[in-house]
């Protein structure tokens, strides 16, 4: 069987599964890796590639790297004399254009981590965590112009429980993304391209994240609210509140019972109290600006004691 010739398009880490399992497919030669340049990172500001291309150059696979890739020339040129199959997209941060959708032979495939036509756009996982849902799952779409709307190839569900935040539900797609890449790469080579049209009634979006969407507001979320929030911004924003005009990150809370003011803290035998807008809400554990994690206890006997604690 001849192999299909493939770019793969993407960034992160979490991106490697798919990139790895691509490289190690018998019928597909993988001709390009494209990633965004090097960035400074670190304390000590050093350059740093993507993992994508440091993966490329580990595996001795051609990569480019560019800031648009619908107006690199290097990308222009290697198309133009390179045939190519099929382009394979996943968590890249280049919206392509029409030149590129439609270059390859087979077409350009995307890898979204929802059910869509649930959550389109760049934060399907934390959407599906904020909403409290109970299943997700990743698809891959034959990619148009239109974001996300593409139609569908494969998919495969993913159960979310009670206990999973941002971290785990990422460990689940980690587990998946290989036998599933295999599963839809297999479809393509042997021509089995059944798709499903997306139900444009049913679409949903899950824009990019912002850090101020970490904000803990008594007056507008519920315990449910902000217990989601806490497994959706796990790892960044994080859920925050300003007390006395400084943030504070919090880290776990519980539902409470006791009577309190909505907006108000209230402290009960070393204990961290906050009204919400139907209930109140016990801090157990919370972080001051530049400082360690401590819990409610290390929290107020470390504080001035005169000093009253105002929401701001």
């Amino acid at each position: 069987m001849q192999k299909l010739r493939a770019i793969f398009m993407g960034n992160p880490e979490f991106s490697l599964p798919v990139l790895k399992q691509l490289h190690n497919m018998p019928n597909i030669e993988l001709s390009l890796v494209c990633g965004g340049v090097d960035k400074k990172v670190g304390r000590g500001q050093k350059l740093k590639s993507p993992p994508t291309i440091e993966f490329a150059k580990l595996n001795d696979i051609p990569f480019l790297q560019c800031e648009n890739i619908n107006k690199s020339q290097e990308f222009n040129q290697f198309v133009e004399k390179e045939k190519i199959d099929l382009v394979i997209v996943f968590a890249f941060s280049h919206f392509l254009g029409s030149k590129i959708l439609d270059f390859p032979e087979i077409g350009c495939f995307n890898i979204h981590t929802s059910l869509l036509p649930k959550y389109r756009g760049s934060s399907p996982i934390h959407y599906a965590l904020l909403n409290g849902d109970q299943q997700t799952g990743v698809c891959v779409q034959k990619m148009v112009k239109k974001m996300d709307a593409g139609s569908i190839l494969h998919e495969e569900k993913i159960l979310i429980t009670e206990d999973d935040d941002y971290e785990t539900l990422c460990l689940k797609f980690h587990e998946i993304l290989p036998t599933f890449t295999k599963c839809f790469l297999e479809k393509i080579s042997n021509n089995d391209l059944s798709y499903t049209d997306q139900n444009e009634d049913l679409v949903t979006f899950a824009p990019l994240i912002d850090k101020t969407d970490g904000l803990l507001n008594p007056h507008n979320d519920d315990f449910t609210d902000i217990k989601n929030k806490l497994r959706a911004f796990k790892v960044w924003p994080g859920v925050f509140m300003h007390i006395n005009n400084l943030r504070y990150k919090i880290l776990e809370v519980i539902e409470s019972k006791e009577e309190i003011n909505t907006g108000e803290i209230k402290l009960k035998e070393k204990r961290l109290f906050i009204g919400l807008k139907s209930t109140s809400i016990e801090i157990l554990q919370i972080q001051p600006p530049g400082k360690r994690a401590l819990s409610a206890r290390e929290f107020i006997n470390g504080r001035n004691q005169k000093e009253p604690l105002i929401i701001t």
